[in-house]
């Protein structure tokens, strides 16, 4: 009884240190004295067993150190408070919490996410206190903080705005709304601001900090929301320059709003920071060096860079490399400078490797090269390779760090593939006189690599806002729908606008050197597509002459590694005979006839006719009712050599894998097919593997569509669902197909591919020009902007006489027959000379 007595003094009165030595803190003179009155709390609490107070001071330190911008110590105190103190909801919940929002501000995204998985699990297993929503909210603010880093703003946008409906509606006098407020607020921002909405930016500014009442309380909140209205008008300003300097004046809305937060003496040191990093960044794009060159090192006084045992180096860090790398190659800088900046953003590349290595891998992919700053530190990484090392031996380095980042992609990951060397690479991608295009664009500098067999060239092209507008203003007009128009004049004045935007696309992608090397060349394959945006390169005039597509057989590549397994994966499926050489898939029937978005598509009779005579018995239709998906699935238990899917391509957002096909509907399934049921069809135990025809064509409006993974190519599409389910290559169009050029175009592509032997993407460069012979300025309308991803360079169909076990063809025969050939022809030149010698006697 004494005992309990006793233990119920000592409780209270811990209790009553414990609240006191909070109440005491907002009092304290310096931080430092704040510190020590948690941390004696905290040892008091542990020694006597009261674990609940331990736990709330623990939590208390660490979030005074993190508001300071101070991670590191904040996360020694809390992985400690997870050791020491007993894992109870209660005690552990805030705490993890609080250590995964550390790790997001250290850039451990991976371990940020592994921590909120862990939470999520805990909140549904544990039963509900008054603590639960709170941590909640909390969890899910940090979330959606994590899934923007990783590039993907269509995961993070329903959790924002979740985030904002429940904050609003929490009540007045709720001491957690406020918190929420302010965080669903900067979320919010930040969301517009990656998705390069601007003026969004500034409107939701403006309508935030007009609560007044919740902004003057919280100063920190307020001046991380114009940090972010400052990059906001920074963007703007650069995309509006395109990167030439600004008259010659601090002023522009950018610097004003910096220069004001700057002079803000109790600014928390991690705003100081990035508003430095920012407004040195106004006076690169002004070219004004000496105040860029000045901000850059009140930055550096304050950066609190990579310890010795080689943590993540926070954002700041990586920014503040990235622009004293740009500064010191525009100015021109000695070598020592150079390599002082190359060292430090080496460090920053290889951490930025290691954060993507250590994120789970996700269904759809993630977006690590999404946003500019690590695109900026990449482009910047590739000039000071060359600036220091030198134009071979940069330019192998630089190629080869691409390589690295390409090979952290999730279908790369999957297959445990890994950053290939230029041998390699030439040995598998670059047989018959072929090459390949690799492209980088940045904010400031984009890259582009031509490699082949001789020669490995680098050439730094204009800014991604100077290129993106001219893409996108290009792919717009090729998506006319020309054949409606009527009108001569109109038809006219758009092949004339599009004749304009490919001549000027084509000067910013292929500029002389580059060109002068793709015209070498046999076939194309062009990788890095993804960063750029749909770019038809097919519809791009090479040195100012055709189109290059109906010059050279053009295919692309998700990524350089992928490319290189995807070799080896086809070497053990050749030779392999498959019992249906084609099957096609087509005219569905919707249950919904009177939906417009998904018009009944009728097949040319000529064209199943054409496909008979091509592919002769070894051919399969399944038209109408019987295009269903149990029907597409008993199909392709079999082997077959080609697929065609035309139907109606589907998006729904809502989906990490949006992009789908519409086929038949069936008592067994409703006809959808997106990117993750192939997968899970390939992948079902239990059943016989669903085996992926070499070639897929997605004869589908859309197929090529997705949401944005920058850096993560083909993770959530359809083309990388049927790569990574064993096709060889897939053709597929990001437009919108229309049925008489696109069927028209269908029955010449199969007559190459199966009659002579052509490999996709040559059947399909033959096939453009084919299907355009009567109107060649119509080509790039009529096409239907349909492009080869995957091995398109690989035929599929070998030689009729090799496969019939017949004398190979004279281009090739092997080195024994031709001995035969030049030994009967020395035979035959000796039989005459000795004929005419004989007559002569």
């Amino acid at each position: 009884m004494r005992d309990h007595e006793r233990r119920g003094t000592n409780k209270n009165a811990i209790s009553y240190v414990f609240y006191s030595a909070r109440a005491l803190v907002p009092h304290a003179r310096n931080m430092d004295e704040k510190l020590e009155l948690l941390r004696m709390t905290s040892r008091a609490a542990v020694s006597l067993g009261y674990f609940e107070h331990s736990a709330a001071a623990e939590y208390e330190q660490a979030s005074l150190l993190f508001g300071l911008g101070r991670g590191r110590e904040a996360r020694v105190i809390l992985e400690r408070a997870v050791v020491t103190i007993p894992d109870q909801p209660t005690h552990h919940l805030f705490i993890r919490v609080l250590l995964a929002d550390v790790f997001w501000s250290l850039g451990n995204l991976g371990d940020s996410l592994v921590l909120l998985d862990e939470i999520d699990l805990a909140l549904q297993a544990s039963p509900e206190t008054m603590v639960w929503d709170p941590a909640r909210r909390y969890s899910e603010s940090i979330r959606a903080k994590v899934l923007l880093d990783l590039g993907l703003p269509d995961q993070a946008s329903p959790l924002i705005r979740r985030q904002l409906q429940i904050a609003r509606e929490l009540p007045l006098d709720d001491p957690d709304r406020a918190t929420s407020l302010l965080g669903a607020h900067v979320n919010d921002i930040r969301l517009s601001l990656e998705i390069e909405d601007y003026s969004a930016v500034r409107d939701r500014v403006e309508e935030y900090l007009s609560l007044r009442e919740l902004y003057e309380r919280n100063p920190r909140q307020e001046a991380q929301l114009r940090v972010l209205l400052a990059l906001a008008e920074l963007e703007t300003e650069r995309s509006r320059v395109q990167d030439r300097p600004l008259q010659d004046s601090p002023e522009s809305p950018a610097s004003m709003i910096l220069r004001e937060l700057l002079e803000d003496e109790d600014l928390p040191q991690g705003l100081r920071i990035d508003g430095l990093c920012a407004l040195a960044e106004v006076h690169l794009i002004q070219g004004r060096f000496a105040d860029a060159e000045g901000r850059l090192k009140e930055a550096k006084e304050l950066l609190v860079l990579p310890d010795e045992e080689g943590e993540i180096p926070i954002r700041q860090g990586a920014k503040f490399w990235t622009l004293s790398s740009r500064l010191a190659l525009d100015q021109g800088a000695d070598s020592s400078r150079l390599q002082e900046c190359l060292k430090h953003l080496e460090a920053s590349f290889e951490s930025f490797l290691a954060e993507w290595n250590r994120v789970p891998l996700r269904e759809g992919g993630v977006g690590f090269l999404q946003y500019g700053q690590r695109r900026a530190l990449l482009s910047e990484l590739i000039r000071l390779d060359h600036a220091v090392r030198g134009k071979e031996k940069g330019g192998e380095r630089a190629f080869f760090r691409l390589m690295q980042t390409q090979a952290m992609g999730s279908l790369v990951r999957r297959v445990h593939g890994e950053a290939p060397n230029l041998v390699e690479i030439r040995r598998t991608l670059l047989k018959d006189s072929r090459g390949l295009l690799v492209y980088l664009p940045g904010p400031h500098r984009s890259h582009v690599f031509a490699l082949d067999q001789e020669r490995l060239v680098h050439e730094e092209l204009g800014s991604r806002d100077e290129i993106e507008r001219v893409r996108e203003a290009y792919f717009a007009a090729l998506c006319t729908p020309l054949v409606d128009l009527e009108d001569e004049n109109v038809k006219e004045a758009t092949i004339a606008k599009e004749r304009m935007l490919a001549r000027e696309l084509s000067r910013l992608l292929l500029p002389p050197l580059i060109g002068e090397i793709v015209d070498d060349w046999t076939g194309a394959t062009v990788v890095g597509a993804d960063l750029l945006g749909p770019t038809p390169f097919e519809w791009l005039p090479l040195l100012d002459s055709e189109y290059l597509g109906l010059s050279k057989p053009v295919d692309y590549l998700p990524s350089i590694p992928l490319g290189v397994f995807l070799c080896a994966r086809s070497r053990l499926r050749e030779g392999v005979d498959s019992s249906t050489e084609f099957a096609l898939v087509g005219e569905p029937v919707s249950t919904n006839p009177d939906d417009p978005s998904l018009p009944p598509l009728i097949l040319p009779s000529n064209l199943i006719k054409d496909l008979e005579d091509v592919y002769g018995e070894g051919v399969e239709f399944l038209l109408g009712a019987r295009a269903t998906v149990p029907d597409l699935l008993g199909l392709s238990l079999t082997k077959i050599d080609v697929l065609q899917l035309l139907v109606h391509g589907i998006y729904e957002p809502s989906r990490e894998r949006s992009t789908g096909l519409q086929l038949s509907e069936s008592k067994e399934h409703r006809g959808k097919l997106f990117s993750r049921d192939i997968a899970s069809f390939c992948e079902a135990p239990g059943l016989a593997r669903w085996e992926v025809p070499r070639l897929v064509f997605l004869t589908a409006c859309g197929s090529g569509q997705g949401p944005v993974r920058r850096g993560d190519a083909a993770a959530a599409d359809l083309g990388g669902a049927f790569l990574s389910a064993g096709a060889q290559a897939v053709l597929l169009s990001h437009a919108e197909l229309f049925l008489g050029p696109t069927t028209e175009l269908t029955r010449y592509f199969h007559r190459f591919l199966k009659e002579d032997r052509c490999s996709p993407a040559l059947a399909l460069s033959r096939a453009r020009v084919a299907s355009s012979a009567d109107d060649i300025r119509l080509a790039p309308f009529r096409c239907g902007l349909l492009q080869v991803v995957g091995l398109g360079h690989l035929p599929l169909f070998a030689p009729e006489s090799s496969r019939d076990g017949g004398t190979e063809s004279p281009g090739s025969s092997s080195p024994v027959v031709w001995a035969l050939f030049v030994f009967l022809g020395m035979f035959l030149f000796w039989l005459g000379q000795t004929f005419l010698k004989a007559r002569a006697r």
